[in-house]
């Protein structure tokens, strides 16, 4: 990775390791990453290299790539990424709506509130059940059926 890129992804440690900065940044939740994601990050960072030719001249003499069109690279497998999921599960585009301007490390409470199955149109539940994963079950909530997604580790 350092022939590639360097020790680091900016001038020091404070940007991070190369080494380990892509399949941080690349991995799911589950901490797996999707060999095509990862390829195509350095696909598209050689492409935008060959694009740009300030950023080729401004290379370190043993470096083909440089960390922003990594970065840059990064941003444009994600996109991709998530149109591949949403194609393969449309019932999330429902779920990214209820879901919408919560952040991280938000109550569990709020994210049952807002999944909330009965603002779910017939449409909607028929194309999460028929295209669900195994691991995303029913169950019972208050009052109401939401949506349960079975996380791997630890959440407090």
């Amino acid at each position: 990775m350092e022939k590639l890129v360097g020790k680091y992804m900016g001038s020091n440690s404070k940007k991070g390791a190369s080494y380990a900065w892509v399949p941080n940044h690349i991995q799911d939740s589950n901490g797996l990453i999707a060999l095509r994601s990862f390829l195509k990050c350095f696909a598209i960072s050689a492409e935008r290299m060959l694009e740009n030719e300030s950023e080729l001249k401004n290379l370190e003499a043993d470096r083909l790539l440089s960390p922003s069109s990594l970065q840059g690279a990064l941003i444009r497998v994600s996109d991709g990424r998530v149109r591949e999921i949403s194609e393969s599960y449309p019932w999330l585009e429902t779920l990214k709506q209820m879901l919408n301007g919560l952040h991280l490390l938000t109550e569990r409470q709020e994210v049952e509130r807002r999944i909330n199955i009965d603002q779910w149109t017939n449409e909607q539940k028929k194309c999460f059940l028929e295209n669900s994963p195994p691991n995303i079950r029913f169950f019972r909530v208050h009052w109401y059926t939401a949506i349960y997604v079975e996380w791997k580790g630890q959440c407090s």
